[in-house]
């Protein structure tokens, strides 16, 4: 009980806070601690994982992925789930900063339309 207790811990969103020590390295801890192999990408079950994609089965009802019932299985499918989004966000955060960049801020377009608005 106590163990699907701390499981559900790990299901907390995984944002920004995956890069500090309670974060990712504190979900790895978990499978440490208890003696859990942390299963390499290449594995068949964490690319099974991975493969998984989110659809709408019904009007605001996604399906979801069920956790799996063995502590170890679970632990490494959420902590798969964390990496992957851990890397989307940094991709997203990349993308953001080069159409940054590229286009300026939304400020610093309002004030040029501004500019050019005043100067008809």
């Amino acid at each position: 009980m106590i163990m699907l207790a701390r499981l559900k811990l790990l299901r907390k969103p995984c944002t920004n806070s995956t890069k500090k020590a309670s974060g990712k390295i504190g979900r790895e801890d978990f499978l440490r601690q208890r003696s859990f192999l942390i299963w390499p990408k290449e594995d068949p079950k964490v690319r099974g994982f991975r493969n998984f994609r989110a659809f709408w089965v019904k009007d605001n009802i996604p399906n979801t992925p069920n956790l799996p019932n063995n502590p170890e299985e679970a632990a490494n499918f959420l902590l798969t789930l964390c990496q992957m989004e851990t890397f989307l966000l940094k991709k997203q955060i990349d993308s953001l900063k080069e159409k940054f960049i590229k286009e300026g801020g939304f400020s610093e377009n309002l004030l040029k339309k501004r500019l050019e608005y005043r100067k008809r």
